[in-house]
């Protein structure tokens, strides 16, 4: 089995080992705003799951967890979105819904069947700002 990574001069084959993940970050990477606001809007208020540390996250921050499910299955307020990868099977994405200049969301989410929100931040500043430093 270990044969598998080693090239003719029996060195590693490091693109055998890692361009799998290269490739899917890659995937994960190029896709842009428009193609997963379109993901986002096959799922309906029913598909998601809210965990309950994004439950506490939004009492404590005064977040209505009713519109953060209405801008996760309607989201034209989604200005920005960072892939991190898969976790459990699941893609994981960081997503910033602006309100106004000075005030965002960011929603931590897990996409696969359902969607899992994990955790919800309310940002008080400047969103181009924050975005532009990222």
């Amino acid at each position: 089995m270990g044969a598998l990574y080693f090239n003719e001069r029996a060195e590693w084959d490091y693109t055998r080992i890692f361009l799998p993940f290269i490739l899917y970050f890659y995937e994960v990477m190029m896709k842009t705003l428009s193609e997963l606001r379109e993901k986002l809007r096959i799922y309906n208020k029913r598909d998601i799951v809210v965990t309950y540390h994004a439950n506490i996250q939004a009492y404590v921050r005064e977040i209505d967890i009713e519109e953060v499910k209405e801008n996760i299955v309607c989201p034209d307020k989604l200005v920005y979105f960072e892939a991190q990868g898969y976790y459990k099977g699941n893609e994981k994405l960081n997503c910033y819904f602006a309100y106004e200049k000075n005030m965002f969301h960011r929603y931590v989410l897990t996409l696969n069947a359902k969607i899992i929100i994990v955790t919800i931040i309310k940002i008080n500043r400047d969103w181009q700002r924050a975005i532009e430093r990222k």
